[in-house]
């Protein structure tokens, strides 16, 4: 039974991981701060996930919109995807400065993912960011 498990475990996240893969184009964008405080946002960029390698891929968003006052606000984050267990729901994104891993380290969940749609979420210094993307 144990042996079983561990199995399924595995091919979850080898399955996620194929449905990762990929460019994704960004439709929805909500950012919730520290007191709760939800805005929502239709960004025009992408997110693009390598080829995973032992769990690991490389991750780069890059967004821009204008908030509810007018100011345009371009996001980057260029950063090392891995699972945090073999479940492929939790993830940690490792920020890349300069072409170097950095301390910064950001946690995430991935709340749904199909072929050609997925919702996930991370959370760093400033509050959640969620997005919905698709393929």
């Amino acid at each position: 039974m144990v042996l079983t498990l561990l199995i399924t475990g595995c091919n979850k996240e080898k399955r996620t991981s194929k449905k990762l893969e990929g460019n994704w184009s960004i439709v929805k964008y909500q950012f919730t701060n520290s007191n709760g405080f939800s805005e929502y946002y239709y960004p025009t960029g992408n997110v693009i996930i390598s080829k995973f390698s032992s769990g690991k891929s490389s991750f780069r968003l890059t967004s821009n919109y204008t908030n509810n006052i007018g100011n345009s606000t371009q996001k980057n984050v260029d950063a090392q995807f891995e699972f945090k267990n073999k479940d492929a729901e939790y993830y940690t994104l490792n920020q890349i400065v300069d072409g170097a891993l950095t301390d910064s380290i950001f946690d995430g969940r991935i709340l749904i993912v199909t072929k050609d749609e997925m919702r996930t979420e991370f959370t760093d210094s400033q509050g959640r960011h969620t997005y919905l993307l698709s393929k």
